[in-house]
C-alpha cells in the first residue's frame, strides 16, 4: 500500500479563463500555448509518483487515483527525480480526430482492463504545462520545469508543453488560426508573471491563464435522453439540456457518431455532464446545439458552467 505524504497530498488545480476580448484585455507580453483536449491531473511525487484528478468526485468524496491505469506514465514520472507537485493533461494521440482521442483518454482512465486497451490501442501521454509547488512566477516555474527536462530526452510519454511565441501586437491570433487550421482545438496565454493559485475547496479561476477555443462551446446538464425517429429509432436521438442560467432546450445528437450515440443511450445515466457546440446564443435557448461529448470526469454537482 503507497501512503501519500501530508505534504504532498492532492488539491484542487487552478484552470484558465475563458478569454473575452469584449474586455480589451491587455495580452502584450504574454506566452503562447497549444490547448490540449485531454483529461487535466496533478502529480504528487515523493518517492513515487501518483497522478491524481484536479477535482473530487462525487461518489467517492476523494480525488480520483489514476495510477494504476498508467504505470507507464508513472514510471517515466518517477525517473525525474522530482519532489513536489506537477499539473498537465493526459492526452491521446493514437486517433485521427479529437473527439476520437478524447473519448479514448476518458474511456481508459475509467476502465478496469485500462493497461490492456493502452496495449492495444496505444498509451496515453502525459504534458506537463506547470510546477505549482513553486512559489515563484510563471516564468521563474516554467525554467524550473525546463531545467527537469533537461537530459531526459530518452522519455517517450512524458513531456514539457513547448511555448509556441510570446504575443506581441496581437500576434496570438495568427498562431491561434494555425492551431485551428491544422484540426486543434485553441490556446492557452500565460501572463508570465503570474502566480498558481491553489485551493482546497474549489477550482479557482486564474486571471493570468486565459483559453481561447474556436468554437463556442459550453458544458450543460443533460436531464433526459430522447429517442431518435426512422434510422435512429432504439437510439439517441436528441437530449434535452439545461444551462447555467437555467434555460430548458433540446440539443441534436448528430455530431457524435454511432458508437457514442448508441453508448449514451444504452449506457449513460442522467443527469449528466456534456458538452455542446452552437452557433451562436439566442434570448431563451442556442441557436443550433448539438451534443459534442459526455463527460464521465464531470462530477454533475461541481460541473464548470463557465467553460
Amino acid at each position: 500500500m503507497i501512503v501519500i505524504s501530508e505534504q504532498y497530498k492532492p488539491f484542487y488545480a487552478q484552470k484558465a479563463k475563458k478569454i473575452d476580448l469584449t474586455k480589451n484585455t491587455n495580452l502584450e507580453g504574454w506566452w503562447i500555448t497549444n490547448k490540449f483536449d485531454g483529461v487535466g491531473s496533478i502529480t504528487t511525487c515523493n518517492d513515487i509518483a501518483q497522478m491524481y484528478s484536479i477535482s473530487k468526485a462525487k461518489v467517492s468524496g476523494e480525488f480520483t487515483n489514476f495510477s494504476t491505469k498508467v504505470p507507464h506514465l508513472i514510471e517515466e514520472l518517477n525517473s525525474l527525480n522530482y519532489q513536489g507537485y506537477l499539473h498537465g493533461e493526459i492526452i491521446s494521440d493514437n486517433f485521427k480526430t479529437n473527439e476520437e482521442n478524447f473519448g479514448y483518454v476518458t474511456g481508459t482512465l475509467h476502465a478496469d482492463d485500462a493497461v490492456e486497451r493502452q496495449e492495444k490501442s496505444g498509451k496515453l501521454k502525459y504534458v506537463i504545462y506547470d510546477m505549482p509547488s513553486h512559489a515563484g512566477t510563471y516564468e521563474e516555474r516554467y525554467c524550473a520545469l525546463s531545467d527537469l527536462f533537461k537530459n531526459k530526452s530518452n522519455l517517450k510519454y512524458v513531456s514539457l508543453m513547448p511555448i509556441l511565441g510570446v504575443n506581441h501586437n496581437d500576434s496570438w491570433v495568427s498562431i491561434f488560426n494555425s492551431i485551428v487550421e491544422n484540426g486543434d482545438e485553441g490556446c492557452v496565454l500565460y501572463n508570465k508573471e503570474n502566480k498558481y493559485r491553489m485551493s482546497d475547496t474549489s477550482n479557482l479561476r486564474n486571471g493570468g491563464v486565459v483559453k481561447c477555443k474556436a468554437s463556442s462551446e459550453i458544458e450543460v446538464l443533460a436531464i433526459e435522453k430522447i429517442e431518435g425517429q426512422g434510422k435512429f429509432k432504439g437510439t439517441l436521438g436528441a437530449i434535452k439540456c439545461i444551462d447555467a442560467e437555467g434555460r430548458t432546450f433540446n440539443c441534436g445528437s448528430f455530431n457524435i457518431d454511432d458508437s457514442q450515440r448508441d453508448y449514451i443511450w444504452n449506457n449513460v445515466e442522467v443527469p449528466c455532464v456534456v458538452e455542446i457546440i452552437y452557433y451562436q446564443r439566442t434570448k431563451d435557448s442556442y441557436k443550433l446545439p448539438r451534443l459534442t461529448r459526455y463527460r464521465p470526469d464531470k462530477d454533475i454537482n461541481s460541473w464548470n458552467r463557465s467553460d
